[in-house]
């Protein structure tokens, strides 16, 4: 037994090139330092004074930042490549980090917030482009799930930390060492990761649509990010008024609620290899990205049901982290899969607006209802979102089945010719 468990481990690892291991380390060293985003919800609202539905403001100019960053991300990246992108975003986005401390009005800290926004997230489609160029085809799930492990297992260390430092030596220290850990990622990846624009590997051209085909012109892909965004707004409360509500219900402090982080970032750098190894195999893409989303909806809809027990934290997380590692490898699939080599930063560019767009809305919305008509109505209300993300990608599936049969077909007509 023991044996079998290694070796899907040994196997789920395996064959992935030295430079995404190398991507990998940059996340971690990047992630690591992630302790401010985790609890600026609390910071805002219970050390500056700010009522929750300013501080879900000042989160949505972080989120509008956000997208405006990863709109010029993925211009920038099919313009001057992702290796340049890539290090401006993380070296600039730690010195913007620095300039956050001084900040106490909630006018500076809207401003402040979208500043550091579009700085860091100029660096997701950058980042998505490179893994295009540095994976195989046959391997690109599996390297977006080591990214995105790789990230949780920094985002395990730095939320615990970071409650930790918040509880003992105060908040301000948090964004220097989110800074200095941005700037250090910066110059991990500047001279570990070679820069390289091409695979060579990569004989096959894999590309679903055509190259001069738009992402903003692609009607498919339209219609993916739009549902993907609405699933994506029912995950981002995760990250800020799921957190408010687990100290404002619950009674949990700074340091428990950086735990409950640990656990669910440990949790996907455990398990999430050998489970997208193994589903990978065995499901279709679709019908993987619909579960993962039910499961995130269900993490909120059992606070209404169990709101009178402690113990609804710990498997709203767990529902919450498993469907997390389910939904979001095999939609960074599709949308990788879907773009052309010419447009690769445009359309991860629009795919990355999506999440921003979430960013924006989840702790606005989230914090107008949740202070109007209580929590468990926005749990409900994230319910139905959920649900209805859940019908638009089901109504992809057909399209997206046929493109893959013909792709194969394809792909097996070139082999024969050049054999």
């Amino acid at each position: 037994m023991l044996k079998n468990i290694l070796q899907l481990y040994k196997d789920s690892f395996g064959g992935l090139s030295k430079e995404v291991w190398l991507l990998a380390t940059v996340m971690f060293i990047n992630r690591a330092g992630t302790m401010v985003v985790t609890f600026l919800m609390i910071y805002l609202t219970q050390e500056l004074g700010f009522s929750l539905t300013r501080a879900g403001i000042v989160m949505s100019a972080f989120g509008l930042g956000s997208l405006l960053g990863t709109y010029i991300g993925g211009w920038l990246t099919d313009r001057i490549g992702y290796f340049v992108t890539m290090f401006g975003s993380l070296f600039l986005g730690g010195v913007s980090f620095l300039f956050l401390s001084p900040l106490q009005t909630f006018e500076a800290w809207c401003i402040g917030v979208f500043v550091v926004g579009t700085i860091a997230d100029a660096f997701r489609p950058a980042n998505l482009a490179a893994l295009g160029i540095y994976s195989k085809p046959e391997n690109q799930t599996r390297s977006l799930s080591l990214i995105r492990i790789a990230a949780n297992m920094g985002l395990a260390i730095g939320p615990a930390i970071g409650g930790l430092v918040a509880v003992s030596l105060g908040y301000n220290l948090l964004f220097y060492l989110d800074g200095l850990t941005c700037m250090l990622a910066a110059f991990a990846f500047y001279f570990l990761l070679p820069k390289k624009e091409v695979h060579t590997e990569n004989k096959i051209e894999t590309i679903k649509t055509p190259k001069s085909l738009s992402a903003y012109k692609d009607i498919f892909f339209l219609k993916f990010v739009f549902y993907m965004f609405l699933s994506m707004v029912t995950f981002m409360h995760f990250i800020n008024i799921l957190v408010q509500y687990w100290k404002d219900h619950f009674t949990l402090n700074e340091f428990q609620i950086g735990l409950m982080f640990t656990i669910n970032c440990l949790f996907i750098g455990l398990f999430e290899m050998p489970i997208i190894y193994v589903l990978d195999k065995r499901f279709k893409v679709f019908h993987l990205i619909m579960f993962g989303a039910a499961l995130i909806g269900l993490g909120y809809v059992v606070y209404p049901l169990l709101d009178f027990w402690k113990g609804a934290v710990f498997l709203s997380l767990i529902l919450i982290t498993i469907g997390e590692i389910i939904n979001f490898p095999f939609l960074n699939t599709v949308a990788l899969d879907r773009a052309p080599s010419d447009r690769r930063g445009e359309y991860m560019g629009l795919y990355g607006i999506s999440f921003s767009l979430a960013l924006i809305l989840a702790p606005t919305f989230g914090g107008r209802i949740a202070e109007v008509y209580g929590y468990n109505t926005l749990w409900i209300i994230l319910g139905i979102i959920s649900t209805i993300s859940i019908v638009g990608f089901y109504s992809l599936q057909g399209e997206y089945e046929a493109e893959q049969s013909k792709i194969k077909v394809d792909q097996q007509k070139k082999l024969d010719l050049v054999g």
